[in-house]
Formats: C-alpha cells, structure tokens, sequence
C-alpha cells in the first residue's frame, strides 16, 4: 500500500479510538455517580426501613422508646492494621413491655427479638436489659418494665455492586 493511502485511514482510525476512549472514561465516571446515588438512596431510606420494620414487628403490649446508633469501638490489641470492610453500625433500641405474668414477661423481649431477626433488617441481636416484675405475696405494682436490645445494622449493598459489578 502506499504510504499517501494508509496514513490518512491510519489517522482516522487513530481519532476513533481516542474518541471511544474518551467515551469510555465518560461512560465509567457516569457508572460511578449511579452507583453513588444508589448508595445514597439506600441510605436516605434506611431509616423508614428500620421504624417500618420496628413498628411491623413489635407484638402487643411492647413499645419501643428510643433508637439510637453506637459510636464504633475499636478492636482490643489490633496493632497491625489489615483493610477490611466496615463493621456494620450498631443500635440500641430500648423500650418498655407490660406485665402480664412472669412465664409472658419473660417472652415478650426474645419473640420481639426473635421476629426482627428473621425480618432481616437488624442482625446478631442481643438483649442487654430485661427488667423483671418484684412480686410481693404474688402481686406486682409494676405496669411496664424496660428493656434494651443491641443489633448490628448493616448498610445495604446496591445489586450491581453485590454481584461484584463488571470492572
């Protein structure tokens, strides 16, 4: 071929790829604002999700007073400093159950506990508190005793980026 004829296809050919190079870049930097704003919409409704799920799950005769998120503790005796995925923030939810007998006091916190661990939403419940009634001569004055709940609340992961996204 002569020179004349391949350089000037040589050229175009050259100005396509850097235009769809361009266009890659374009088209990662737009991927990376969706995922972004998917993380951001999960997080907008995490606490809706949370109350909804708290309110869907909650028997009779339990209220829950007061949710709040822990501050993160550190690892005892972790010097060395290895990456690894956040831990999922932690809440307390504390509230109050009503007296009923002592074998349905002793059930209402762990089927509340019970139901949001299947519901998926909070994970690795514990119980930290469960008050009990004080009897005299088999009767209680007390109407509602406290309780305190502590869970792991993990941030969702949107479904691109759980499936490990194609990069």
């Amino acid at each position: 071929f002569p020179v004349t004829i391949v350089c000037p296809e040589l050229c175009f050919l050259l100005q396509v790829l850097e235009k769809l190079e361009e266009e890659n870049k374009n088209l990662e930097k737009l991927l990376q604002r969706i995922e972004s704003s998917l993380r951001l919409e999960d997080e907008r409704l995490r606490w809706p999700k949370l109350i909804g799920e708290l309110r869907k799950k909650m028997p009779a005769r339990l209220w829950v007073t007061s949710v709040k998120v822990l501050p993160p503790t550190e690892t005892a005796g972790s010097s060395v400093k290895t990456p690894s995925p956040p831990a999922p923030p932690i809440i307390e939810i504390t509230g109050m159950f009503e007296t009923q007998s002592k074998e349905a006091d002793a059930e209402a916190v762990g089927k509340f506990q019970k139901a949001l661990e299947e519901g998926g939403i909070v994970k690795n419940i514990t119980i930290l508190e469960r008050e009990a009634p004080q009897y005299v001569e088999g009767k209680t004055d007390q109407v509602a005793l406290k309780f305190r709940l502590k869970a792991d609340w993990p941030i969702a992961v949107p479904e691109k980026q759980a499936g490990g996204g194609n990069r």
